[in-house]
């Protein structure tokens, strides 16, 4: 019997008990065979044992029900799924409802004619809307220009609106309403 064949003879039979191991025993008995083993042999292991251990779930997913669970994402969360990997890429840039959805939430105004057609689109779309939400809630949206003698403090805001990249409110007379 040459080497191989003993070899072989070896692993088969220590692999037979190690299958009638129970969970703990067999955890012990790894640790053990994992302790003697030199550190280049422990690198080759830790990038095998990750590619077996860490599994791509959104990747294996059929379509509709990684798009069922794309959809729970906020929109930050969605842009940062896509940067995870190609594949999650593919998966959150093929979900256009998901887009529009978001467009519709962030209060976006949608891609009209044959730009409706395209995901691009509405991501973008979302993207710049997502984008505005942030710079209102952070302040940095605003720039303040004083216009004396029109406003009393304090005002009452009657109305506001964002168009092309400007922010206008209107106030009322706070004399009045107060």
């Amino acid at each position: 019997m040459d080497e191989d064949d003993s070899f072989s003879c070896w692993l088969s039979s220590t692999c037979v008990a190690f299958r009638g191991l129970t969970p703990r025993q067999r955890s012990r008995a790894l640790s053990a065979m994992l302790e003697q083993l030199e550190a280049a042999e422990l690198w080759e292991w830790q990038a095998a044992l990750t590619g077996r251990l860490c599994r791509d779930l959104v990747g294996w997913l059929p379509l509709e029900l990684a798009h069922k669970i794309l959809g729970c994402l906020d929109t930050a969360s969605l842009f940062r799924a896509a940067s995870v990997s190609a594949t999650w890429r593919r998966r959150v840039d093929s979900a256009a409802a998901i887009w529009r959805r978001r467009v519709e939430v962030l209060g976006g105004r949608a891609p009209a004619g044959e730009e409706a057609k395209d995901v691009r689109e509405w991501k973008k779309v979302a993207a710049a809307s997502h984008l505005w939400r942030e710079r209102i809630r952070s302040g940095r949206a605003f720039s303040l220009r004083h216009v004396r003698g029109h406003i009393r403090a304090p005002a009452v805001f009657a109305a506001m609106d964002f168009d092309a990249g400007h922010f206008a409110a209107a106030t009322v007379d706070s004399e009045i309403y107060l």
